[in-house]
């Protein structure tokens, strides 16, 4: 029974889940490693990205950098994340190549919009 219990559990965070408001998230782990030079955190070399879809087919990308959400789009952070855009301005990571410039989000960005994108059940 334990085992089975277990099973649901993990199935349940790989796959996601809705909240009373019909909006689905899927969330997973991304590393340093996977984006190599386009890592944009600083502060640290895994996060969790998380995807919100809305019953309107709205998707918002979020980061999760040591507990805190961040919106990796302006929507997404005013409603899942800090609600101060500057707010990843403190975990941002400056671009090496590219003196006054940060990491390009993008890749980050694209990543977690897979999550909603992703084809199994949620």
């Amino acid at each position: 029974m334990k085992k089975l219990l277990s099973i649901i559990i993990a199935g349940m965070l790989l796959i996601g889940c809705s909240d009373s408001n019909g909006v689905k998230v899927k969330e997973r782990t991304i590393t340093k490693q996977e984006l190599k030079d386009q890592w944009p955190i600083k502060t640290t070399d895994k996060a969790i990205i998380k995807c919100y879809l809305e019953p309107s087919g709205t998707k918002a990308p979020v980061v999760v950098v040591n507990g805190i959400p961040y919106g990796l789009t302006g929507y997404a952070d005013m409603h899942y994340g800090q609600d101060d855009i500057k707010a990843f301005n403190k975990i941002w990571a400056d671009d090496p190549r590219l003196k006054g410039l940060k990491v390009d989000l993008s890749k980050l960005t694209e990543e977690a919009l897979k999550l909603c994108d992703d084809k199994v059940e949620k």
